[in-house]
């Protein structure tokens, strides 16, 4: 038999558990500090706060376009 508990997403700022899912824009810090933002990122949005929590594939899409930024400033 397998066991699994399924996790509560809960909000990082005001503990809220409540969300949206959206497709949205996403502000990011480069590695200088400036900010870029990330388009069409998948998220789940706090509906008390509206903070931005990006889900599996979002996290993965970050990722990706970070790995570029850093690719095309080391060259």
């Amino acid at each position: 038999m397998s066991s699994s508990k399924t996790q509560r997403l809960s909000c990082p700022l005001c503990q809220g558990t409540t969300f949206q899912r959206k497709i949205t824009t996403y502000p990011m810090r480069t590695f200088d500090g400036r900010q870029i933002n990330i388009g069409r990122v998948a998220v789940q949005e706090c509906d008390h706060c509206h903070h931005l929590i990006p889900t599996k594939a979002g996290c993965e899409k970050i990722s990706r376009c970070m790995a570029t930024m850093a690719q095309r400033f080391a060259d």
